[in-house]
């Protein structure tokens, strides 16, 4: 009896990938996507690519067996191109080579199958010639079909045989075709011989019985360590340092630009030679069109970089840290930049203004001030519920349990505009601060991020009003007016105060936040329609 995941209801043709579809009611060819592949090809929903598949077009087995040599040829190729895109990390030889490894291993290892290939080995042996092992990578199988060649023409059983070949090396994670499958199929042929000679051995001196030296060197392919994907490494990075939802996809973006630029996927590849050439296509062609700034483009050779490091404490093994060269910004650039990167206090003062007035969404006028009044990140605004806020001697702070950085959780205090106007807004403890429709939404960053912008282009603002701005507005209102180490406390970075709060320390912080934001009072006229 067959055996696999299918259902008894539906035909079943006998031939790998071709399945007959419940919904459209016609025969379809499906191909699996290897699971090394799956972190990097997504569909068109972003989820993980499994399988790839092309309809036949017909309703008749006889004729969906026809076109199937072609459509599955064609899907092949398809995936040997997406592979090729992704940037696999190994030779096709390397790959073959431990994808028949695994075969070997596997069928010594199973009685029946042993047996079965026994059979079949002295059969090959009987219609000509040892095939010698060439050629590519990953997962299970079952010897078993391989018998239903017995009994067939020479024809009809080297393609069966091709068929299976192809079947037994995709089940490995590998895809191959044309002169590479054929390669591929001599040294499943070579290994299953091998195997059969140990069967031999078995049935002849029980377990006296010794692999040959081709068979061992099978295992030795098999256990050659493989390569590690980047995306396998960021993936348990993901897990195991309780990333940030911005610091996940500000990974899942450098991986992306990594893997389109570079054109490869292994961890091995990181090294300097690479990064240079990663940060330099950045700063002058970009990934998506558009040339990167030096900062942005540092950052992601950083986050690249610091895979290595992870890897490294997760399995303990000695890597060679790269050395590349970053970007660098002459003074008088940088200087210029950052100043402009700060909110200008009459473009908030007319933000408020038309917030104020004209938006149905209280909740954003109140985030503005929330925003422009503290030294908090759009996600930490966001992310803000009532039973946050904490009473400490008379003054009102929130007491912040998750940010962007270890540095980032920290006490943010409420001076003395945002005790008058977003106290009375006081909800519920598991309501949010800011409690509409931004945070209904995958990303609520987006949401505030997408309306400053629209906002600055609406007012013909001259200056920056997006959600970072009012940072380095905050960063430049403490500036001159607090020792250093009370402002890093404040914004958040490291170097700040010791995470210990003594009452002088919370009451210098509240004292300070009266220098943070934009002298405001709600306006009395609709000025800004």
């Amino acid at each position: 009896m067959a055996k696999g995941r299918f259902s008894n209801d539906l035909p079943q043709s006998g031939l790998p990938g071709l399945r007959f579809r419940r919904d459209t009611q016609m025969w379809v060819v499906s191909l699996p996507v290897p699971t090394s592949l799956r972190a990097t090809l997504r569909n068109a929903r972003g989820k993980p690519l499994t399988r790839l598949e092309r309809s036949t077009g017909e309703r008749n087995e006889g004729r969906a067996r026809r076109a199937y040599p072609k459509l599955l040829a064609e899907l092949e190729a398809e995936l040997q191109q997406k592979s090729k895109d992704a940037g696999l990390n190994t030779t096709i030889q390397e790959a073959v080579e431990r994808a028949i490894g695994k075969i070997y291993e596997e069928v010594v290892s199973d009685e029946q199958s042993l047996r079965s290939v026994t059979s079949i080995g002295r059969q090959l042996k009987t219609k000509g010639g040892n095939p010698s092992p060439h050629s590519a990578p990953k997962n299970r199988l079952k010897i078993k079909p391989v018998e239903s060649i017995e009994g067939a023409t020479t024809q009809r059983a080297a393609q069966m045989s091709r068929l299976l070949a192809g079947e037994l090396l995709r089940r490995q994670g590998l895809s191959l075709s044309g002169p590479e499958l054929e390669l591929a199929e001599r040294s499943l042929k070579w290994a299953i011989t091998e195997a059969g000679k140990y069967g031999e051995q078995i049935q002849e001196i029980g377990y006296l019985a010794k692999e040959t030296e081709a068979g061992k060197s099978l295992r030795e392919a098999a256990n050659k360590a493989k390569p590690i994907s980047i995306w396998e490494v960021a993936e348990h990075k993901f897990q195991w340092s309780s990333l940030s939802e911005s610091a996940i996809q500000a990974h899942q973006y450098a991986l992306r630009a990594w893997t389109r630029i570079i054109k490869k996927t292994s961890l091995e590849d990181i090294n300097t030679q690479n990064l240079n050439q990663f940060l330099e296509h950045l700063v002058t062609q970009g990934w998506n069109g558009k040339p990167l700034c030096p900062d942005s483009a540092n950052g992601m050779a950083t986050t690249i970089a610091s895979l290595i490091k992870h890897q490294s404490l997760q399995d303990g093994l000695e890597r060679t840290k790269p050395i590349y060269r970053k970007i660098k910004t002459d003074k008088r650039t940088a200087k210029l930049r950052q100043r402009d990167k700060a909110t200008k206090k009459e473009d908030v003062k007319k933000a408020l203004d038309y917030a104020y007035l004209h938006e149905k969404d209280r909740y954003r006028w109140l985030w503005l001030l929330l925003i422009d009044n503290t030294t908090l990140r759009v996600s930490e605004s966001l992310s803000l519920k009532w039973k946050d806020l904490a009473e400490i001697d008379g003054a009102w702070f929130f007491d912040l349990q998750f940010s962007k950085t270890a540095e980032g959780i920290r006490y943010v205090p409420l001076n003395d505009r945002l005790e008058k106007w977003l106290l009375p807004k006081k909800g519920g403890g598991e309501e949010y601060v800011i409690n509409n429709s931004w945070n209904q939404t995958k990303s609520p960053k987006d949401g505030a991020g997408n309306w400053t912008r629209s906002l600055e282009k609406k007012l013909n603002l001259e200056g920056r009003i997006n959600p970072h701005a009012f940072r380095h507005g905050a960063g430049g209102d403490l500036a001159y007016e607090l020792p250093e180490g009370l402002k890093k406390k404040l914004m958040g970075h490291a170097g700040g105060m010791t995470d210990h709060y003594t009452r002088e320390d919370l009451k210098k912080l509240r004292e300070a936040s009266n220098y943070i934001g934009t002298d405001w009072k709600p306006p009395e006229t609709n000025s800004y329609l």
